[in-house]
């Protein structure tokens, strides 16, 4: 329970770090474009990505990964299993970015289809086709994570989420000036490309090596099984997202960004508090520790904090 409580600790630790940067950076979006034309298209395009990079990411991918690479390295397969896995991951998710960029307008236009006739759209089909490419580089940072976090490392993983936000509002301040919105789209990629740094370092000391192999024998077959219960899952959750949205989109100009802004508020708690625990919890429980009393350790930990969390911001949200 010690390593639980203690890895949860860490990795919320680093949400928390990833957290407070974040809100300087949408502090630093509203700062410069408010709630205008511009931060709505911003806020669709860049959702869009990054709803792929919770369901491929740390939360479906993660869910499934995590269990199978520990029993990977009970059995000393480790390589076998993450050259296997790594090849149908990054292939997915290089096929879903191309078809990402190519249909950009198509997709939009599903995500929002009552900003077709304002001047948001243009803008917001432009942003999408040079962000999208940030799912490359998130991917390969959540595919590391979930390596790492087995290996017992869980500040460093989820502090790396930081410094995508530092190089966000580092680029709006420095490329504003000459690039204009534009300077979010560089923000985003160059975010990304620092956010895989320090996990692509962490593996490297470990001397964890893997190359990408399409193999579809029986483990792969039980993993893919396995993800889509947890794709279907986590897509239902992400649902809520692409429904605000959707309906914000036919609502005057700034609505979505409004529901942004109070959607990173309350999720707050749970990316500190639920994500860090979950993750602690995944990696203890690859291991083999108790599973009954790393739960109930789990749901108390997390009722602790959520339950005071939740008055704060029902209470204080005026304020907030």
């Amino acid at each position: 329970m010690k390593k639980l409580i203690r890895g949860g600790v860490f990795f919320s630790l680093g949400v928390l770090f990833s957290r407070i940067l974040g809100y300087a950076r949408d502090a630093t979006i509203a700062y410069y474009f408010g709630s205008s034309h511009i931060s709505d298209a911003f806020f669709i395009a860049f959702r869009i990505p990054n709803t792929f990079r919770r369901i491929f990411g740390e939360g479906g991918f993660n869910a499934v990964f995590i269990p199978f690479y520990g029993d990977a390295l009970k059995n000393k397969k480790e390589k076998e299993f993450l050259n296997k896995i790594s090849g149908i991951f990054f292939t997915s998710v290089f096929l879903i970015t191309v078809l990402g960029i190519l249909l950009s307008s198509q997709i939009v236009s599903v995500v929002a289809p009552g900003i077709r006739e304002k001047e948001t759209f243009p803008y917001a089909v432009e942003l999408l086709k040079f962000t999208f490419p940030y799912l490359l580089f998130v991917s390969f940072y959540a595919f590391t994570m979930a390596i790492l976090l087995v290996k017992g490392y869980f500040f460093i993983p989820s502090f790396s989420q930081a410094l995508f936000n530092l190089a966000l509002i580092i680029s709006v301040f420095i490329f504003y000036k000459n690039f204009g919105y534009f300077s979010l789209a560089i923000g985003v990629l160059l975010g990304g490309f620092f956010q895989v740094l320090p996990n692509f370092f962490l593996i490297l000391k470990e001397g964890i090596k893997f190359f990408p192999k399409i193999i579809f024998d029986k483990e792969v077959r039980t993993f893919l099984k396995k993800f889509s219960l947890t794709f279907f899952s986590f897509s239902a959750n992400q649902l809520s997202f692409f429904i605000d949205t959707f309906l914000a989109s036919f609502l005057k100009t700034g609505s979505i960004s409004y529901i942004y802004y109070a959607g990173r508020i309350y999720l707050l708690p749970i990316s500190v508090f639920s994500v860090g625990i979950s993750n602690s919890l995944l990696a203890q429980l690859s291991k083999g520790e108790s599973e009954k009393e790393n739960l109930k350790a789990s749901l108390n930990f997390v009722l602790l904090l959520s339950i005071p969390s939740a008055v704060g911001l029902i209470l204080l949200s005026e304020e907030i």
